[in-house]
């Protein structure tokens, strides 16, 4: 690899302005009739700027009735045309998806040592987020080999650039945030219910700087079925003689 060399080079340039002073020659003999032919084209550029005048308290005087005949809607049209240009509405929606496949090997699994390993199918995930103005929704829907559930759920509003609400089934704001683990096994406060667990209420979001801030109520879990299984997020169960729910 060879060093580059980059230069830069500066052109100055100087222009002279010269006033009619400086420039002004000596002064130049005519005809009598040249004189004529000059003072009638003054007069008549003379007369042309007149009219203009004359033109422009025209226009003047027309306004003013105009003003005076439909006060409100000549205030409306300057009030549109002095207003800044309205921002565009941002509309989109994204529909979007992955699938998550696991290679693995088991050294307590004699059958598996003759294949060298499986790959399987792990989850397979159908997002959808969208905005309209200041309305937002957000859903995720997951499919495991074993149960399929939904993940979160949620329609907000934007109040300003640094609030905002959020209902239907969405992050409790605890634990360690925003990631659950850095591992295939999650984490000990995952499977405890206290970190990345969904639920059904609403949250407020403020958000600005360093700061971050979520303020949240929550009804009950996800599915309000507490017999029910299959969920993303680990949380207290009806199962048997334990009647215990969220």
């Amino acid at each position: 690899m060879t060093a580059g060399t980059i230069g830069f080079v500066f052109t100055v340039s100087f222009f002279a302005v010269l006033s009619a002073s400086e420039t002004a020659s000596a002064p130049v003999s005519m005809k009598p009739e040249q004189i004529r032919e000059l003072r009638d084209e003054v007069g008549i550029l003379r007369s042309r700027i007149s009219e203009l005048e004359d033109l422009k308290i025209r226009l003047r005087k027309l306004e003013e009735r105009l003003e005076q005949a439909a006060p409100d809607q000549v205030a409306e049209k300057e009030a549109v045309s002095e207003s800044e240009p309205e921002s565009e509405t941002v509309q989109a929606i994204d529909i979007g998806g992955a699938f998550r496949f696991n290679a693995f090997w088991k050294s307590f699994d004699e059958s598996i040592k003759t294949r060298r390993g499986d790959i399987g199918l792990d989850l397979f995930r159908l997002n959808v987020d969208g905005r309209k103005n200041d309305i937002l929704i957000s859903a995720e829907y997951r499919w495991y080999p074993y149960m399929d559930t939904i993940h979160h759920g949620w329609i907000g509003y934007d109040f300003d650039k640094i609030g905002r609400l959020q209902a239907g089934i969405t992050r409790v704001p605890f634990g360690l945030l925003p990631y659950a683990a850095h591992n295939f096994w999650f984490g000990i406060p995952y499977y405890i219910g206290l970190a990345d667990d969904y639920d059904a209420g609403f949250k407020y979001i403020y958000d600005q700087g360093p700061w971050n801030m979520q303020l949240a109520f929550f009804k009950n879990g996800e599915l309000a079925d507490a017999t029910n299984l299959e969920r993303y997020s680990y949380d207290l169960a009806a199962v048997g003689p334990a009647r215990n729910e969220e």
